[in-house]
Order: structure tokens, then C-alpha cells, then sequence
């Protein structure tokens, strides 16, 4: 996933969980979520699964910043309907978020965050 972060503040990554599957950011394993900085766009969210295994992936993560915070939980299994959601609170928008697929296991999005006044 990537962030275009439009609130004129930093959104601090924390409380990363990743159930089953790798962390991948940047085409790199074990890179966990990210923060990211005011008027910055770049992906700060990446799971695939494990080589090798039929599990699929699993893994959420919570940005904070001063006026508010916004949760991701996604989980993407080897056989059954894929489910995603996320949560915004405080002053925080969202564009271009949608739900993923029932199926398949590639996807990205891009998320313009704004402050609302």
C-alpha cells in the first residue's frame, strides 16, 4: 500500500502485526510498515506470503498523527474469500481506499490521506 500523506503531519508507524507471511517493502523481506512524513507519497505497507507454503498472508498496522490514526488489517488466504478493512479516526479522510478482492493475491493501492478542517 501507498500513502500519499496530504494532513501537514507525520504518520508514525506503530503496532505492526503480521499473523503469517513475510513483511515486503521495496522488493525487500522482513521490511516492516513505515512512517511517513508530511507531503511524502511512498508504500509503507507490504506482506507476502511464505515461499514454499500454502498460508497466504495476514498482517495490519496503525499510523498516528496528531489529529488522528488510521488502521489497515488485511488477510489474504491460500483458499478462502480475501478481507481487508480500515479504520480512520479523528480528523482524517481517506480517497482511494476499496476493499480487496474475494480473490487473488497481488495488489496495491494508493491512499491520498487528508486533515479535515
Amino acid at each position: 500500500m501507498t500513502i500519499s500523506n496530504q494532513t501537514g503531519e507525520t504518520l508514525v508507524a506503530q503496532n505492526d502485526e503480521r499473523n503469517w507471511g513475510i513483511w515486503y517493502l521495496g522488493g525487500k523481506d522482513k521490511s516492516a510498515p513505515v512512517s511517513i512524513g508530511a507531503g511524502e507519497t511512498k508504500e509503507v505497507f507490504g506482506i507476502r506470503a511464505s515461499k514454499g507454503t500454502a498460508t497466504g498472508y495476514q498482517g495490519q498496522c496503525t499510523w498516528i498523527g496528531a489529529s488522528g490514526s488510521l488502521t489497515l488489517s488485511i488477510e489474504v488466504p491460500y483458499s478462502k474469500d480475501n478481507k481487508s478493512s480500515l479504520k480512520v479516526s479523528g480528523m482524517y479522510s481517506v480517497d482511494g481506499w476499496k476493499e480487496l478482492p474475494p480473490r487473488g493475491h497481488h495488489f496495491n493501492h494508493l491512499l491520498t490521506i487528508t486533515k479535515v478542517d
